[in-house]
C-alpha cells in the first residue's frame, strides 16, 4: 500500500480545520501522512492541529510566517514523503472512499494523475460537478491531455457542457511529477490551475473518475466580497502564464477563441473587483473602468469570434466595451455588486 502525502494550507481556519482533518484520517485508505502547513494563523488553528496530531501521528504540523497559499503548498511539497501527492483546502472535506478510489484507478490504468468530480456546496445547497462526459472512468493519453483536457480547463465553447475546474484538491499526482513543479507565489488567482497544467504537461496518462468524492465549500466566508488591491495586475500575470503554456504546446492557433474568452472573463472579474472598493465614489469608479476598458480594447486576442461564443450578458458587456460606454459599464457592474451583497447577506442572516 503506497503512501499518500496530503497537503493542507491552513490560515485562521479554527471553525472548520478539525472537520477537514477528520475527513482525511477516517478515510478507508489508511497509509497517509497529513501535512498541515499553518500559514501564520492568529486564531486557535495551531492549537487544534496540535491537539489532533497528538492523537494521530499521521498528522504533522509545519508552522511558517504568513506567506500565502502558494508558499504554504510549496512548503508541503518540500516536506512530503509519499508516493502520491494530494491537496485538500482547510474549509473543505473528503468523502470516505475518495483516496481509495483514486489510488485504485491510478494503479489499474498506470496513470500519472487521477482527477475526481466533486460536490459544490453553497449555503447548504449541494450541486454535483461532474465532468463534461458520460464515462464513469475515462483515460486520457498525452496527446488527449493537451488536445481535449487542458483547453477545457481554460474556457468552454458554446456547444460544450462545462469547463473542467482546474483545482488541485481534486487530484492525486505521482510524486515525481508533483514535487518537480511548484506554485507561483506571484499569482494569487488561479495559482492551482497553472500548477495543475504544468503537472499535466509532464504526465503520460490521466484518469478521470466521474464520481463526486470531494466536498468543495464555495463562498464559506465574506472574504470573496472584499476589494482586492492589485487584482488586475494579478489577472495580467495569469493571462501571461496561460499564454506561455499554450505557446509551449502549440495550442494557441487551435484554441485562440477559447483563450480569448478566458482573457475577456478576467477583465470582467477585474471590473467586479473594482466595484467592491467602498472608498471610491462613482467618478473614481468610472475612471478605473475607463482604464480597464482601454486596456481591453488593445487586447488582440478578444475578437468578434470570441463575441459569438459569449452568453448574452457578456455579449452586452463586450458591446459596451466597444462603444466606450464607461458610465453604463460602471452603473451595470455597480448594480451587480449591490445585488450580490444583498443576496450574500440574506443567505447568511
Amino acid at each position: 500500500m503506497k503512501k499518500i502525502s496530503i497537503i493542507i494550507p491552513a490560515y485562521n481556519c479554527e471553525d472548520y480545520i478539525e472537520r477537514c482533518i477528520e475527513s482525511i484520517i477516517s478515510q478507508e485508505y489508511k497509509n497517509v501522512e497529513v501535512l498541515v502547513v499553518n500559514d501564520g494563523s492568529v486564531d486557535n488553528t495551531q492549537k487544534i492541529i496540535e491537539m489532533m496530531s497528538e492523537k494521530d501521528k499521521r498528522i504533522k504540523i509545519i508552522n511558517q510566517e504568513n506567506s500565502g497559499v502558494s508558499t504554504a503548498r510549496n512548503t508541503g511539497l518540500k516536506n512530503a514523503t509519499g508516493d502520491y501527492i494530494s491537496f485538500v483546502d482547510a474549509d473543505d472535506y473528503c468523502c470516505k472512499d475518495m483516496f481509495s478510489a483514486m489510488v485504485e484507478n491510478i494503479e489499474q490504468t498506470n496513470a500519472d494523475i487521477a482527477l475526481i468530480a466533486y460536490n459544490q456546496i453553497t449555503n447548504d445547497e449541494v450541486k454535483e460537478m461532474l465532468f463534461p462526459w458520460d464515462d464513469d472512468i475515462k483515460i486520457f493519453s498525452k496527446e488527449q491531455i493537451r488536445e481535449n483536457m487542458i483547453p477545457l480547463m481554460v474556457a468552454k465553447l458554446k456547444e460544450e457542457k462545462s469547463t473542467i475546474f482546474g483545482a488541485v484538491w481534486r487530484t492525486l499526482i505521482k510524486r515525481d511529477i508533483a514535487v518537480n513543479n511548484y506554485f507561483n507565489g506571484n499569482i494569487t488567482i488561479a495559482e492551482d490551475l497553472i500548477y495543475l497544467i504544468d503537472c499535466m504537461l509532464n504526465a503520460n496518462t490521466i484518469v478521470s473518475i466521474n464520481k463526486c468524492l470531494y466536498n468543495y465549500i464555495k463562498n464559506s466566508s465574506s472574504a470573496t466580497n472584499k476589494y482586492k488591491p492589485n487584482y488586475e495586475e494579478t489577472n495580467e500575470n495569469v493571462r501571461i502564464e496561460l499564454l506561455k503554456r499554450y505557446e509551449k504546446i502549440n495550442l494557441l492557433q487551435k484554441n485562440s477563441v477559447r483563450y480569448g474568452i478566458s482573457r475577456f472573463t478576467t477583465y470582467t472579474l477585474t471590473l467586479s473587483n473594482i466595484m467592491k472598493n467602498s472608498e471610491w465614489n462613482m467618478f473614481e469608479l468610472r475612471k478605473e473602468v475607463k482604464k480597464i476598458t482601454l486596456k481591453y480594447r488593445k487586447d488582440v486576442f478578444i475578437t468578434k469570434e470570441v463575441l459569438k461564443e459569449l452568453p448574452l450578458e457578456r455579449k452586452m458587456i463586450f458591446i459596451f466595451f466597444e462603444l466606450k460606454s464607461y458610465t453604463i459599464i460602471t452603473i451595470l457592474f455597480k448594480l451587480k455588486n449591490i445585488f450580490q451583497n444583498r443576496t450574500f447577506r440574506r443567505k447568511n442572516y
